[in-house]
């Protein structure tokens, strides 16, 4: 089963070729490290119900707490969501609404499109070097986060980025879709 909404022509080689380009095995490789980060995010999305649960019974039964259980319950939170991002956006599943891409003729709706995702590809592009920034100071200030596990912070500002840097590749390669995947499912040739 694909779960990548890729098109086919980036998945597969020429025909009559027998190896992958390097290009097409870069893209593959970066499809099935998503890929990755989209069953690491629904793993933590598991654990999170799973730890509460074990700690309301913990409680319950007076054995005492698991004191830690908030800190990593909102941690997981965290790099669900920002891990979660860029292959929720590949598959198409990000929020977006379409309205004004069903009035517009077929043009009109691909440059829309393009100059959104040029938008995005800025706005990510933004907010990964003030996240870079931001997670410079904490490393070299070593901040923390003092709760029931002390934490530095400078590795939440890392994943921030990362993402921001996943998003950014994403946007360009929507901007690059066949003209009939826009407006309609966000997944063709993506």
């Amino acid at each position: 089963m694909q779960i990548t909404g890729q098109s086919p022509i980036v998945k597969g080689s020429r025909a009559g070729e027998g190896k992958l380009s390097p290009a097409v095995a870069a893209v593959n490789a970066y499809d099935r490290f998503i890929d990755l980060l989209g069953i690491a995010v629904a793993l933590m999305l598991l654990a999170l119900p799973a730890l509460i649960t074990l700690d309301v019974a913990v409680r319950l039964l007076r054995i005492g707490n698991i004191k830690w259980s908030a800190d990593v319950s909102e941690y997981l939170l965290f790099l669900s969501t920002f891990l979660g991002a860029p292959w929720l956006m590949r598959l198409g599943l990000h929020v977006r609404v379409d309205v004004l891409l069903s009035v517009l003729n077929k043009g009109a709706a691909r440059r829309f499109e393009q100059a959104l995702d040029l938008f995005c590809i800025g706005i990510c592009g933004v907010l990964g070097y003030y996240g870079f920034l931001a997670a410079v100071d904490a490393y070299r200030l070593e901040l923390k986060q003092y709760k029931a596990l002390t934490v530095y912070d400078w590795p939440f500002h890392a994943v921030f980025v990362f993402t921001m840097v996943l998003l950014v590749v994403e946007f360009a390669r929507r901007m690059r879709r066949p003209d009939e995947a826009i407006g309609h499912d966000p997944t063709i040739g993506v």
